[in-house]
C-alpha cells in the first residue's frame, strides 16, 4: 500500500512552486494581507519610493501655505515594530511566542529604574504594561490602548470607589486630565500625586 503523501505527490509538487510564486510575485499589499489572515502581529509593507512621506507634499491651504495640522505626527509606533526587528520581542520572525513572559520582557529595552518609586501604578508593579500600552503600534501617543480625558476611568472607576469622587480636583466642569496631578507610572505618594499637589 502505496502512503497517502506518494499518491498525490503530482499535487504537492504542483502546489508548493505555486504557493511559493503567489507570495513572491503579487503586491506587497496583497502579500501582506495573505500573511496577516496565516500570522497575527504581521508589520504593514513599507511605502514604495514614490508614497513615502518625503516624497509626498503636505497638503496645503488655498495660499500655498502648508497645513501645521498635516505636518504633526498622529499615533505612536513601536520602535522595534517600526525597524522590523520582529525578534527583539518575539522568538522568530514566523512566530508570535515572545522571547520572554511578559512581566519580564518590556524591562529588557525599558530601564527599570523608571519603574522603581516608593508607590507603584498596579499594572506596573505587575508587570502588566499591556493593560495601558499596545505592543506594535497605537492612533494615541505613547502606545496607548485609549485616549482622552477618561482614559483612567476605564479601570479607576469612581463608582467602585477607585477614586475619591469628592475631591474638588475630580469635580472640573470642564473634566480634567488625570496626568496633570498623577504619575502614570509610580510616584513618592500614595495616590502616585505629583510633588505640590494635596493628598
Amino acid at each position: 500500500m502505496v502512503p497517502a503523501m506518494f499518491r498525490y505527490w503530482k499535487t504537492i509538487l504542483l502546489l508548493i512552486p505555486g504557493c511559493l510564486w503567489l507570495l513572491a510575485g503579487c503586491a506587497p499589499n496583497t502579500r501582506h494581507k495573505v500573511l496577516r489572515t496565516v500570522f497575527d502581529g504581521v508589520p504593514p509593507p513599507r511605502p514604495a519610493a514614490a508614497t513615502s512621506p518625503a516624497a509626498t507634499p503636505a497638503p496645503t491651504d488655498q495660499a500655498g501655505t502648508a497645513d501645521p495640522a498635516s505636518l504633526r505626527p498622529t499615533g505612536s509606533v513601536h520602535q522595534p515594530y517600526a525597524d522590523r526587528e520582529c525578534n527583539s520581542c518575539h522568538g522568530t520572525r514566523l512566530s508570535n511566542q515572545l522571547i520572554l513572559p511578559p512581566d519580564q520582557l518590556c524591562q529588557e529595552c525599558h530601564d527599570p529604574a523608571e519603574f522603581s518609586a516608593p508607590w507603584l501604578h498596579g499594572p506596573v508593579a505587575g508587570g502588566g504594561c499591556s493593560s495601558c500600552h499596545l505592543p506594535h503600534r497605537s492612533e494615541k501617543a505613547h502606545l496607548l490602548r485609549n485616549g482622552g480625558d477618561n482614559f483612567c476611568l476605564d479601570c479607576h472607576d469612581p463608582r467602585q470607589g477607585l477614586m475619591d469622587p469628592d475631591s474638588p480636583a475630580h469635580r472640573q466642569p470642564n473634566g480634567y486630565d488625570c496626568l496633570d496631578c498623577h504619575t502614570a507610572h509610580g510616584g513618592a505618594t500614595r495616590f502616585l500625586l505629583k510633588s505640590g499637589r494635596a493628598s
